[in-house]
């Protein structure tokens, strides 16, 4: 019994020593969720975060004192597995969509309704002027995507965006937008991923026609000349 359980060990520390080591070695920091081809950006540079250590994952929303943690087996070629379930801390935010975003952050991990894990997990490593970034990929083929550190400037500036009149009839303006932001591209997109109108090189404050839109609830995906991204939800009346 005791081979046994000193092969496992082994066997274990063998396969976390095969990862590619900055994954324990940095801190990650959530910039993005992608689900069905869908951009949402976390709602600020504290938002949310995810930690890796040597048999255990966590997901944290610090800000709402909300995540859960479990049990992680590394893989070889970049890949992890996790249990089912885990230790759920309950979250204080009442904002339903700071709720409905944490909800596609843990959708990424495990089945919301089942608590089954979405594993086994891949990951990779992507350069950018100085930042390091971390794509997780799920079972599903939908990514979360965490930076080594907190957001830059121009998106949390734009996270204090407003789109107004929300419901609208007729048009969408942009409104609190941080000076020199540019032009930004506008995309409408149907609540099952189906991109129905897009406005390339939108300014900020200029109204965009909406009403060809059927009734209905759409997001509002939209980026900036420097990859800021966002989404909002509207209401088409």
């Amino acid at each position: 019994m005791k081979q046994v359980l000193l092969y496992v060990l082994l066997g274990a520390s063998v396969a976390l020593k095969a990862q590619d080591p900055q994954l324990l070695e940095n801190d990650w920091y959530l910039n993005k969720v992608t689900i069905n081809d869908l951009n949402y950006t976390a709602p600020n540079d504290l938002f949310g975060s995810i930690v890796f250590n040597q048999n255990f994952l966590e997901v944290i929303h610090a800000g709402c004192e909300e995540g859960f943690g479990t049990f992680v087996q590394y893989l070889q070629n970049n890949t992890f597995t996790t249990d089912d379930g885990g230790a759920v801390l309950i979250g204080t935010c009442g904002d339903p969509d700071i709720i409905e975003f944490m909800d596609r952050h843990y959708s990424i991990y495990y089945d919301l309704d089942t608590e089954v894990s979405k594993g086994a997990f891949s990951y990779t490593f992507e350069q950018n002027s100085g930042v390091l970034y971390l794509t997780i990929e799920n079972s599903e083929g939908n990514q979360a995507e965490y930076t080594n550190q907190q957001l830059g400037v121009g998106d949390i500036q734009l996270s204090a965006l407003i789109v107004y009149p929300n419901p609208t009839a007729n048009t969408l303006t942009l409104d609190n937008l941080p000076e020199g932001v540019g032009a930004l591209t506008a995309t409408v997109v149907t609540l099952d991923g189906k991109r129905v109108l897009q406005n390339k090189g939108l300014a900020p404050n200029e109204p965009m026609d909406v009403s060809a839109l059927a009734s209905g609830v759409y997001f509002l995906q939209l980026e900036g000349p420097k990859g800021e991204r966002l989404v909002r939800k509207f209401v088409k009346e």
